[in-house]
């Protein structure tokens, strides 16, 4: 695939971008209804000065010492994710896949000469790649993060499930019954949506913190055994917009994970082989 090397960038669209002056509490709600998951932070002269994204502000929340007060501080207060940045959108693949990758942004970001401000995230590379990246022929298992699939049971609390995703910074959590086998997925944007519904019932939003991930977790989840090609992976993630898909034997035992991030691995290693 030495084409995708210069491969133009293709699904980039305008951000949605966040005032340096919004609150943590401003940010969280925004969280709650977008889509998104990631938003750009740009200054009063429209500056780019980083990035957040769900499990950047899951952390805030989690290690404040005063939550209220925490979600009171404005993000200019506050060491933000440092961003690749671009001046063109007029870029291929070679130039921006290993920022990208290395980036905990997951994602660019291009400001032009109008002020405009564009993002490319993980999900659209994989919609730009997905025609040739379906010409890959070996298992699914063989591209996926075996080592970084972590699980917790089902009676877990969701403090535990945070903890790992914050150490291991993973935006997902495998959930498993006491059979090991997959009983739902738990996602930082999960949390998130329950710590505002918390606020909005006048509630602490730490309350969640001691129930267990059962209570708040996606259930059923898509799966796939780990010897389906990558193909039929893709196809799932792309026709129901998921990010993650965890892979699993026979019986039901999760083997891996497949997410957006390991599409981005593939095309660096493929350019920088090619």
């Amino acid at each position: 695939m030495k084409e995708l090397k210069h491969d133009k960038l293709k699904v980039i669209s305008l951000a949605e971008c966040i005032d340096h002056q919004s609150t943590l509490l401003d940010v969280l709600e925004l969280f709650s209804k977008s889509p998104f998951r990631r938003f750009p932070i740009i200054s009063k002269n429209n500056e780019i000065i980083g990035g957040i994204t769900d499990l950047w502000i899951l952390n805030q929340i989690f290690y404040a010492k005063n939550v209220n007060q925490k979600l009171k501080e404005q993000l200019e207060q506050q060491t933000l994710i440092d961003v690749p940045l671009f001046k063109t959108r007029n870029l291929n693949l070679a130039e921006i896949i290993t920022p990208m990758y290395l980036s905990p942004f997951r994602a660019i970001l291009c400001q032009e000469k109008t002020g405009l401000i564009y993002i490319y995230t993980e999900r659209d590379l994989l919609l730009q790649v997905y025609e040739k990246l379906k010409e890959e022929r070996l298992p699914i298992i063989k591209y996926a993060s075996l080592k970084h699939v972590y699980t917790v049971n089902t009676s877990h609390s969701i403090k535990e499930a945070i903890k790992i995703m914050l150490d291991r910074k993973t935006r997902h959590i495998v959930v498993v019954n006491d059979e090991r086998k997959i009983d739902g997925i738990l996602t930082a944007s999960d949390v998130l949506q329950e710590i505002f519904k918390m606020i909005q019932a006048d509630r602490s939003p730490t309350t969640i913190f001691e129930l267990p991930v059962k209570t708040i977790m996606s259930s059923p989840v898509t799966v796939a055994e780990s010897g389906v090609p990558v193909k039929i992976v893709l196809e799932i993630m792309k026709g129901k917009n998921i990010g993650a898909i965890p892979l699993t034997d026979s019986l039901h035992v999760p083997q891996g994970i497949f997410t957006e991030h390991d599409v981005a691995k593939i095309v660096l290693e493929k350019i920088n082989t090619s």
